[in-house]
């Protein structure tokens, strides 16, 4: 319950950040969500170690196969800034782009 709680914020400022932007190709919002991320395995990363778990521990909570929908959860992370540009028609086509 949690996580669905986690992408609905995460959505909710994707939606409000796409705009900011301006207008980009798909592979600038692609190239985004791996950034997203990239920053969110680097922080769960950090604070898990600072809270004491092992990497062990850590690389725990991305393993499906117990139950643990953090996975999906990182995945949608990494693909909100691509909806929401969709949502708010901010992709522009790279050929567009370029004349």
């Amino acid at each position: 319950f949690s996580g669905l709680i986690l992408c609905m914020l995460v959505f909710a400022v994707a939606l409000l950040f796409v705009p900011r932007l301006g207008r980009a190709t798909l592979k600038k919002y692609i190239l985004m969500g791996l950034v997203w991320i990239a920053a969110t395995v680097v922080f769960e990363t950090g604070l898990g170690l600072a809270m004491g778990r092992t990497l062990g521990q850590i690389a725990g909570a991305y393993d499906p196969s117990g139950g643990n929908l953090w996975t999906v959860v990182v995945l949608f992370i990494g693909m909100a800034p691509l909806l929401a540009a969709k949502i708010r028609k901010t992709i522009v086509n790279n050929d567009l782009q370029q004349a």
